[in-house]
């Protein structure tokens, strides 16, 4: 529909202080806060200031609470380096000790790395991304020209400070091998999924101040190593949430969220969650509810939890 309306007034108001007239574009597009990060560091545009500590030291985005991570996108690497892990990798399964310390890493965490950087005033190098496929758009520097070139996608290793300090896998007790293989076997799409249900508890709460969250520091570690240890599988209904971790919650018994005893906590899908007393409130999106259904179907589930009618 046309309409038809009069602005004469609002323009003969505007000429009479000498104001400029504005130019304003209209867009129909309607972006998420995920396609917005992304654009930001596609672009080119060094958004460090919009990074905050998360829970259990995790790495988020302050303006949308999105889990992100952080690289240096112009390293002090030439291409050759910047491929090393690639190659690693990819061709020979196994990092290289020699070559895998030289190549330039990303940060899951406001690890001692981090925190150097800001002292040294040279944190504005990194750029944050919430892509979760294993590589980074870097650009790869002629030390003779002293010139960074053209980006390519870099495979970049998770950073041992940020892996000691959220202790993942019990990295800290791992001998060297073992790291190796943690840091070899280590998917950003999986660790990203099993922290979902996290930031989803923490949400509810309205708070990250760590005197008044409900949960402990370390609870993202701690509820990602128990429901692995239950096969990321629904100790309730049973259906298996391999492939769809952020399904997959951990729930305290008794209510009280600093109890991390592994007797008071269950491994529950969302729904099965959602269904345990003081619960019914928590967010469930349909989306989320059809998934649940859809594990249970293909797996040959009763449709409905027998045990909490989900």
């Amino acid at each position: 529909m046309k309409l038809t309306i009069d602005f004469s007034g609002i323009e003969k108001a505007r000429e009479s202080i000498g104001a400029e007239l504005a130019q304003v574009y209209l867009n129909k597009s309607v972006l998420s806060s995920k396609d917005i990060i992304q654009i930001e560091t596609e672009k080119g545009e060094s958004v460090y200031e919009h990074v905050t500590k998360g829970p259990g030291g995790l790495l988020i985005h302050s303006g949308t609470g999105e889990q992100i991570t952080l690289h240096i996108s112009k390293p002090h690497c030439d291409k050759q380096s910047l491929n090393i892990v690639t190659d690693y990798i990819e061709e020979r399964g196994r990092f290289d000790k020699k070559a895998s310390g030289k190549s330039p890493k990303f940060h899951i965490a406001d690890c001692k790395t981090l925190e150097k950087k800001r002292d040294d005033d040279s944190f504005h190098r990194y750029f944050i991304t919430n892509k979760c496929d294993g590589y980074f758009k870097v650009r790869p520097k002629d030390f003779e020209t002293k010139i960074w070139g053209n980006p390519i996608n870099a495979r970049l290793a998770p950073c041992d400070n940020c892996l000691k300090l959220i202790n993942y896998k019990k990295y800290q007790s791992l001998n060297w091998d073992e790291k190796q293989k943690v840091k070899l076997e280590f998917k950003l799409s999986d660790f990203f999924s099993e922290n979902k249900s996290v930031f989803r508890d923490l949400s509810i709460h309205k708070s990250m101040d760590a005197d008044d969250c409900p949960y402990t520091e370390d609870w993202p570690e701690i509820s990602r190593r128990f429901r692995e240890s239950k096969n990321w599988s629904c100790e309730c209904c049973g259906c298996n949430a391999s492939d769809h971790r952020e399904l997959l919650h951990t729930h305290h018994i008794d209510g009280n969220k600093k109890n991390n005893r592994n007797t008071n906590l269950r491994a529950l899908c969302i729904i099965c969650h959602q269904k345990q007393p003081h619960h019914s409130g928590m967010p469930v999106k349909a989306e989320e509810r059809l998934n649940v259904q859809k594990i249970r179907r293909l797996k040959d589930l009763p449709r409905k939890c027998l045990s909490c009618g989900s």
